[in-house]
């Protein structure tokens, strides 16, 4: 069977009702990493807002930039990737609930994606200070993960 070539562009696998439910899916997935780019520094809220704020395509970014498409793609996956984490999810959540220098050093390392040693110069604390603070964080996460885990597979079992 052969296909002539306005039967293949009439073809449309996804009805009308589906693209729209990935078109709200989509956007609403913007709109909640535009929601916590705040966090970010300048250029890379920036990025974020031109990529998903004016729905600007990498590659006009990236020529705009003088970069490769490559290296602006994978900025705008791994910032997507760190804003969206359940780790990122629960510090935005907690953090204003913590002292100050807890909820700093969870902000550069868990939101802004430095390392303990960046975090160390941009806090001007020491690296022990900066890893403590981490560790704090992420048992607190750990715990949290795990009483959320005991939670469902209670409710799995109909425990109340």
């Amino acid at each position: 069977m052969t296909y002539e070539p306005t039967e293949l562009r009439d073809f449309n696998p996804a009805d009308g009702a589906a693209r729209a439910e990935r078109r709200e899916a989509s956007q609403s997935l913007a709109d909640l990493l535009m929601g916590r780019a705040d966090v970010l520094e300048e250029h890379e809220q920036a990025l974020l807002q031109a990529i998903y704020g004016e729905g600007k395509s990498c590659a006009f970014v990236a020529r705009l930039s003088n970069v490769p498409v490559r290296r602006i793609q994978r900025r705008v996956r791994d910032l997507a990737r760190r804003l969206l984490s359940p780790l990122a999810t629960f510090v935005l959540r907690q953090r204003g609930q913590w002292n100050p220098t807890m909820a700093r050093v969870a902000t550069e390392v868990f939101l802004r994606g430095r390392s303990l040693k960046g975090a160390q110069g941009s806090l001007r604390m020491t690296y022990h200070a900066v890893r403590r603070q981490r560790d704090a964080v992420l048992a607190m996460f750990n715990a949290e993960s795990a009483r959320g885990q005991r939670n469902v597979a209670g409710a799995a079992r109909g425990d109340r």
